[in-house]
């Protein structure tokens, strides 16, 4: 089992590897074109479409993976896809009253919004269909030829570059990348009783959906939290560095997308398990002291002397990554157990002590705080997600 999981997973990173490769060049040149304000204009209009894209996913794309067949894949993924196109509808309408209230997005931004909204939420949603089949190779090349768009269009526009340019290049990706990527022929296979069955799919779907939307706060919430309290211009020197651990938990990531539809069909034996974190905390431990040590050279060369703040932050992040590693199998296996609505409180509870620690500090300390905080947010996380391993194997074993 283990062999064939780090065949899909190494696949799966590998193509990672090569996509991020490519928009972190496109990172670097968006980052030294933009300046940090804009940079940091263009990483909050993005965090937005992905926040609000994985609050649509609404965990239909586990509950697709916990409960499909091998002969009813395609009605499976039809209604999943038609509750998705309903979690659509609701947050892209809430989210940009929001940001109408909030932000005033102008007329042409707001349309290059719902937009994005659209196709990232189709690109989503295909991403289950792929691993659940067990074709992550696909799904890496998606990230490699959106990420080659990014670049391209860059150069195409390098000389009228601007904030919009940025985000019509980001939409006009994901477009190109949906036409070959999303598997359309599953509309052939939407009936009715998919639309008029969507809210029992939504209501069993619901502790994944938790799971995602703390998941993707976890994640995000401190990007949005700098924007709101400290300027897009703390922001972008911050998601210089984050930019980073984003990039090199290419392992945990793929690791967690091909580990979920195994340990949800019977819960992986806990010597596997300890075998899976011994290697991750191997390969993290490597690369978070390559980081540490390094970063100063990495962040200057990079991307120059207007980002060394950022050194210290990816010094922080890079303890982060180490704990990703440790992490991302304990709770894939925890969150497609049977403990998952039993694990859910103690996860939004991490999630929201997170949230509520970065409203706190980040406005005093600055984006040192949304660094630390993440830090110990992810220890706690290791604890909760110990505590429910060991609950875990033991009643497995009684």
């Amino acid at each position: 089992m283990l062999a064939t999981l780090f065949k899909h997973s190494g696949i799966y990173s590998g193509s990672l590897i090569i996509a991020r490769l490519i928009s972190f060049a496109a990172f670097i040149l968006f980052a030294r074109h933009l300046g940090p304000d804009l940079f940091g204009r263009y990483i909050f209009f993005i965090t937005l479409v992905q926040v609000i894209t994985f609050i649509g996913d609404a965990g239909l794309g586990q509950w697709y993976q916990k409960n499909v067949t091998e002969n009813k894949r395609h009605h499976f993924f039809a209604q999943t896809l038609v509750v998705r196109v309903f979690t659509m509808i609701a947050t892209s309408a809430i989210a940009l009253t929001i940001l109408y209230v909030l932000f005033g997005f102008d007329a042409q931004n707001f349309l290059i919004f719902i937009f994005a909204l659209f196709f990232e939420g189709l690109l989503s949603i295909g991403e289950f269909f792929y691993f659940e089949k067990r074709e992550s190779h696909i799904v890496g090349l998606k990230q490699i030829g959106r990420a080659l768009l990014l670049v391209s269009f860059y150069y195409l526009a390098s000389h009228v570059f601007t904030f919009t340019t940025a985000i019509v290049a980001y939409v006009i990706a994901a477009v190109i990348t949906c036409a070959w990527f999303f598997p359309w022929r599953v509309l052939w296979h939407v009936r009715m009783h998919h639309v008029t069955s969507a809210h029992k799919v939504f209501v069993a779907s619901y502790p994944y959906a938790l799971l995602s939307l703390t998941s993707l706060a976890y994640a995000r919430a401190d990007s949005i939290i700098i924007g709101v309290f400290s300027g897009t211009i703390a922001l972008g020197i911050y998601s210089t560095a984050y930019r980073f651990l984003e990039s090199l938990s290419l392992l945990p990531q793929a690791l967690t997308q091909n580990l979920f539809p195994i340990s949800a069909k019977k819960t992986i034996s806990q010597d596997h398990l300890y075998k899976l974190i011994s290697i991750a905390a191997l390969i993290g431990g490597g690369i978070a002291f390559i980081l540490f040590f390094f970063s100063n050279a990495i962040i200057l060369t990079f991307f120059g002397t207007e980002y060394v703040q950022a050194v210290s932050i990816l010094q922080i992040l890079s303890i982060v990554l180490f704990l990703f590693f440790i992490n991302a199998p304990l709770s894939t296996v925890v969150q497609s157990s049977h403990l998952v609505k039993k694990f859910l409180p103690y996860g939004v509870i991490n999630t929201l002590g997170n949230i509520l620690l970065n409203i706190l500090f980040i406005p005093l300390f600055g984006i040192a705080a949304a660094a630390c905080i993440m830090l110990f947010t992810e220890i706690t996380g290791l604890l909760i997600n110990y505590f429910f391993i060991k609950k875990l194997y033991k009643n497995s074993s009684s």
